[in-house]
C-alpha cells in the first residue's frame, strides 16, 4: 500500500495540476481539487509539444525496431560463430557497457556532424540504437546459451541456413527477452534528453524531453500547461506498461 501511494501520488499531483487554471495554480491547495476544472491546458500542451510527440513516437519505434533486428543476429553470430572473432566482439561489447554516453557525447557530436546527420531524426535514432545494442546483445547471448545445442544441430542436419534458423528457432524462442528489451529500449529512447538536446536545434525535429525543457520561458512559465504536457508525455509509457 505504501509503495502504491508513492507511485500514485506524483501522477495525482500532475493530473490535478494540469486541470487547473493558471491563476489558481499557485493559490489553491496543490493536493485538493478546488475551483473549476479546465482542459484548456491540454490544448496548449499539444500546441507546444504536438510535433515533438510525433517525433518521439517515430524515434522510439525506429530505435526499438533496429535494436531487435540487429541484436538477435549479432547474439546468434557470437554464440554459434567459430574462431576468436565472436569472442573478441563479445568482450568489446562487454567493455562498451562501462562507457556512459556522457563520456563520449563530444566525440559523438563530431561524428554526427561529419556524417551530415546533425539536426535530423536519424542523428538521434542511430546513436540511440548503437548505445542500446551492447546490453541487448549480451542479454540475448545469455538467453540463447540456454537453448539446447541439439536444436541447432538438428536444423543444420536438415539443411537449414542461418536465416532459417533465425526465423524458425531463434526469434520464436527469444520472444520473452525481446519483450523485456523492447520495453527497456522504449523507455530509454522516450525519456532521452542529453542526446537529442546536443544533436538537434530545430523545433521541427525536437523530441518530447527537449520540448518540455523549452516550454519554460526565461521569465514566466505556464505551470498547468507544463504539467499537462508531462501527462501527455507519460501517458504512452503508462499505457505500454
Amino acid at each position: 500500500v505504501g509503495w502504491a501511494l508513492v507511485a500514485i501520488a506524483p501522477l495525482y499531483f500532475l493530473v490535478l495540476g494540469s486541470l487547473r487554471s493558471e491563476s489558481s495554480y499557485l493559490t489553491a491547495n496543490p493536493w485538493l481539487p478546488q475551483g473549476a476544472v479546465t482542459v484548456e491546458n491540454y490544448g496548449v500542451a499539444m500546441t507546444g509539444v504536438g510535433v515533438a510527440f510525433r517525433n518521439s513516437i517515430f524515434v522510439t519505434v525506429a530505435a526499438c525496431a533496429l535494436v531487435i533486428i540487429l541484436a538477435v543476429p549479432a547474439a546468434y553470430g557470437i554464440l554459434r560463430g567459430k574462431g576468436a572473432g565472436p569472442r573478441i566482439v563479445y568482450w568489446l561489447l562487454l567493455a562498451g557497457l562501462a562507457i556512459p554516453i556522457e563520456g563520449v557525447i563530444v566525440a559523438l557530436l563530431v561524428l554526427v556532424v561529419r556524417l551530415h546527420l546533425y539536426d535530423t531524426l536519424a542523428g538521434i535514432i542511430l546513436p540511440t540504437t548503437a548505445f542500446n545494442l551492447a546490453i541487448s546483445v549480451l542479454i540475448l547471448v545469455a538467453f540463447l546459451r540456454d537453448i539446447p545445442g541439439s536444436l541447432f544441430e538438428a536444423m543444420e542436419l536438415e539443411g537449414a541456413g542461418h536465416l532459417r534458423v533465425l526465423r524458425s528457432l531463434v526469434y520464436p524462442m527469444a520472444r520473452p527477452p525481446l519483450l523485456g528489451l523492447g520495453l527497456f529500449v522504449t523507455l530509454g529512447s522516450w525519456n532521452s534528453l542529453l542526446l537529442p538536446l546536443v544533436t538537434t536545434t530545430s523545433q521541427s525535429v525536437s523530441v518530447l524531453p527537449v520540448a518540455l525543457l523549452r516550454l519554460q520561458g526565461s521569465d514566466t512559465a505556464n505551470y498547468p500547461a507544463i504539467l499537462a504536457s508531462v501527462v501527455v508525455s507519460a501517458l504512452p509509457i503508462i499505457i505500454l506498461y
